[in-house]
């Protein structure tokens, strides 16, 4: 007998990639774990996510200390009001206010 329609070893079926599929699986997974793995498991997510969270605050940090900059030179070099400065610059007034405080401090 002849077939017609034949697969890899490697093939997989298109569905078999989807998110949800995958989603359940990691699931199973979890279900079947012991306690003490399972607590191993627990702190190994919350350290994981405590480390993105260091990160995005890093990279919020460097991100407003990019506008700061940009609202410094924007201030020296023109004579804006802090309307325009904090349009032009994409930052609340509030912040521009701050920023104005902090040079003349440091004056």
């Amino acid at each position: 007998m002849k077939t017609l329609n034949t697969t890899e070893p490697t093939q997989v079926p298109p569905f078999w990639t989807e998110e949800w599929l995958d989603a359940a699986i990691k699931e199973l997974d979890i279900r079947a774990l012991t306690p003490e793995n399972r607590l191993a498991y627990e702190m190994t997510l919350s350290a994981n996510a405590l480390a993105i969270e260091n990160e995005q605050k890093k990279v919020e940090e460097v991100k407003n200390q990019e506008k700061e900059v940009f609202v410094i030179n924007l201030l020296q070099q023109t004579d804006f009001d802090s309307i325009k400065t904090a349009t032009i610059a994409g930052v609340p007034t509030e912040f521009v206010e701050g920023v104005k405080q902090k040079l003349a401090l440091d004056e």
